[in-house]
């Protein structure tokens, strides 16, 4: 999309874009129950994703690549699930 984008639109030279959206960690063990009930889930938090999930903005704004060409979350983390689940039946 940006490759093919009106280069009169492009502002803004450096994007910061996420492409599956994600709840908090304590929602993602009940998205992938809701189609793994029986699964086992433990969660052990990595101490240097920790120090640097600290350091880095809560949200990732797309707003600058949404505005000059078109960007737009695809995925999301429950379309991934469902979509491994359909893969596996």
């Amino acid at each position: 999309m940006l490759y093919h984008a009106p280069e009169d639109r492009l502002i803004t030279r450096i994007y910061n874009v996420g492409q599956i959206t994600h709840p908090l960690p304590q929602g993602s063990p009940r998205m992938v129950r809701r189609f793994y009930p029986e699964a086992r889930i433990t969660v052990r938090p990595d101490p240097i994703y920790t120090e640097f999930a600290r350091n880095t903005p809560r949200e990732i704004r797309c707003d600058e690549a949404q505005d000059e060409w078109g960007w737009h979350v695809s995925y999301r983390l429950e379309d991934a699930v469902r979509r491994f689940h359909r893969h596996r039946e």
